[in-house]
């Protein structure tokens, strides 16, 4: 399998965006039963979130896609980068948007 990512930019942004909605969802509806029940233990479907998380990772080449996770879950969506945090190279690597992680995603993968 090529390395080369098979999503064009506005494919994956549009991809990605749906998961951070359905992300978002999820988050509502773990709230909305901590209303309702204080000891509500937690709200999450991990299989189906593997599985896009998978999808998408294989899209965009494979190995460097697991910095997909990490723009998710570390960066908050790219909320937390800061300048000077991320460095590949000994070069800053910026991870604020959905199309910088596409670039850098892309950058490496082209044969």
């Amino acid at each position: 399998m090529s390395n080369k990512p098979i999503l064009t930019l506005p494919e994956f942004v549009a991809h990605m965006s749906k998961l951070k909605v359905l992300e978002g969802d999820l988050d509502n509806a773990d709230k909305a039963m901590r209303v309702l029940s204080p000891d509500f233990g937690g709200f999450y479907l991990t299989r189906p979130i593997e599985m896009i998380l998978s999808i998408l990772k294989s899209a965009m080449g494979g190995e460097k896609g697991d910095w997909i996770g990490y723009f998710i879950y570390e960066l908050d969506w790219g909320a937390k980068w800061k300048a000077g945090m991320i460095t590949v190279n000994g070069t800053d690597t910026k991870l604020a948007t959905l199309e910088d992680l596409y670039n850098f995603l892309e950058q490496d993968a082209k044969p």
